[in-house]
């Protein structure tokens, strides 16, 4: 699964392959990230929590390491 986010210090494995929100639009870049991603708990639930590294203009993609 491509889509999958691993985070192995917690044992979780995270995807939005059948279900999600409008974060599974964000995409890959290895040299322009402009967003830092990470689980949070919740309620006892992991959500993930996207912060932007800077200002976002309309229409700019959203990019992650």
């Amino acid at each position: 699964d491509g889509y999958k986010m691993r985070y192995p210090s917690l044992g979780l494995s995270l995807t939005a392959r059948e279900l999600g929100s409008v974060v599974r639009f964000v995409n890959h870049s290895k040299d322009n990230s402009n967003v830092n991603i990470f689980p949070v708990k919740v309620d006892g639930a992991f959500h993930m929590c996207c912060i932007t590294t800077e200002n976002i203009s309309k229409n700019k993609q959203l990019l992650l390491v």
